[in-house]
């Protein structure tokens, strides 16, 4: 079987390979800029904020950047796909994204080697901002290398949800930080397997919900004055209607987990959260009946076959991720397949093909996340998982000086390298194409 690109009929502004971003954007020079600028504490001065409105602006004009999360169960495998190009950079997209958040489950050994994969097919444009590993779990964040001094430092957390802790094959590691004044948060978990374990699964999001201990050192709540909102334009003409007037206060809403009912949770907050991996929830629907369904599917957008996927029942509900949206799935389940085959499970178990790699997403504003695209890469098959990925548009805010900023700081080695490939690359398919045109 052969599946074509989610959402493939909406093309967005991304040349495949080629960015618009490409160049870096030298800083301006200004004496009094200069002087209250840090770029590793910051300022808390308005006039030159690294992190305001007038530099947010000169990078975003609409205020808007484009997020790609990406998921995999990579099945443990030493051997990597020789090209990634349909998972990074699908067709689907003209232009490289300005960040790419990835995440694996039952990660390769080969950890390193595949870093520097991702990062030679991104090209020189894109750095490897962050990169942790929890057990078989592991988070990659490339973001464009003139965007990183906008970063504030990354802080990770981990959660097993295994009954003994140091088994560290299912879990959640998630990773956050701010970029300006935004504040982002992402977790990749892998929930427990098996075809009748739903329950354990909501369960093992409770605990992930309730267990990562993020933000630890960085304020999240860091916007600046925006005087372009309408927020802002409402709470400045009501002092300047009454400047005398006491205003009462509110009392503080404190923020209760929707699931379990204690106060406050990890995804609550966050600006926005993106929470995607193996999450093993499963079709529950007789598997010849699936694969008929399989068959027709993208002719109703396979609707039909997603309106049997427990997930999406449990979140109608409001029984799991209270609050988390997904974007409309067109594409056929990605797992179980036989390795490097088109076939599903034909093993003595024969598993209902499913849904179980997910990317879901949260914002505290509603319209700060838009969805653009959804979907799954048929041609990677050497797991038993296909990957998938979701692009999104995220707005942004401008922030203070005032958080401990990541001061540039990267991946270099894993940069040098890459790029080092992908000078190579350029340098052999040019020899050959001279010796096409000489012949």
């Amino acid at each position: 079987m052969s599946f074509g690109c989610g959402m493939g009929t909406r093309r967005f502004s991304m040349t495949r390979g080629k960015s618009a971003m490409a160049v870096v954007n030298p800083v301006k020079s200004k004496s009094s800029f200069l002087t209250v600028r840090s770029y590793l504490l910051g300022s808390s001065m308005s006039s030159g904020a690294l992190l305001g409105q007038d530099e947010l602006e000169r990078y975003f004009p609409d205020r808007r950047m484009t997020v790609f999360v990406g998921t995999w169960n990579m099945h443990g495998e030493k051997d990597l796909p020789d090209k990634i190009d349909d998972f990074l950079l699908p067709e689907c997209c003209e232009y490289v994204q300005d960040m790419y958040v990835m995440g694996f489950q039952e990660g390769t050994p080969a950890r390193r080697e595949w870093e520097i994969r991702m990062q030679e097919t991104l090209g020189p444009t894109h750095v490897l901002f962050y990169s942790g590993t929890y057990g078989v779990l592991h988070v990659c964040v490339f973001i464009r290398r003139d965007l990183i001094w906008f970063c504030s430092v990354a802080e990770e957390d981990t959660v097993s949800t295994r009954a003994f802790s140091q088994i560290k094959t299912k879990g959640g590691l998630a990773v956050s930080f701010n970029f300006f004044g935004t504040s982002f948060l992402f977790i990749n978990s892998h929930f427990t397997s098996g075809d009748n374990k739903a329950k354990e699964r909501i369960a093992d999001h409770i605990k992930i919900c309730e267990a990562i201990s993020l933000p630890k050192m960085v304020p999240v709540n860091q916007h600046s004055s925006d005087p372009s909102s309408e927020e802002d334009r409402k709470t400045k003409s009501v002092w300047k209607l009454k400047p005398k007037t006491k205003q009462k206060k509110s009392p503080k809403k404190v923020a209760v987990s929707p699931i379990s009912g204690k106060s406050d949770d990890c995804t609550s907050r966050f600006d926005c959260v993106f929470w995607f991996g193996d999450m093993n929830f499963r079709l529950d629907h007789e598997r010849s009946k699936v694969e008929e369904l399989i068959k027709h599917g993208h002719k109703s957008d396979y609707k039909e076959l997603v309106a049997h996927d427990r997930l999406t029942n449990f979140m109608k509900k409001e029984e799991a991720f209270v609050g988390f949206k997904e974007s409309q799935i067109r594409f056929p389940p990605t797992y179980k397949f036989d390795l490097n085959t088109d076939h599903y499970d034909t093993s003595p178990k024969l598993r209902v093909p499913s849904y179980t790699d997910r990317v879901l997403y949260k914002c505290k504003k509603a319209g700060d996340i838009t969805a653009l695209n959804y979907s799954n890469v048929p041609s990677i098959k050497i797991s038993d998982h296909r990957p998938v990925y979701a692009i999104f548009e995220v707005k942004i805010r401008p922030g203070r000086d005032t958080i401990p900023l990541a001061a540039g700081q990267f991946d270099r080695e894993v940069y040098i390298e890459a790029n080092r490939r992908r000078a190579m690359q350029i340098n052999v398919e040019r020899k050959q194409s001279r010796i096409c045109s000489i012949m």
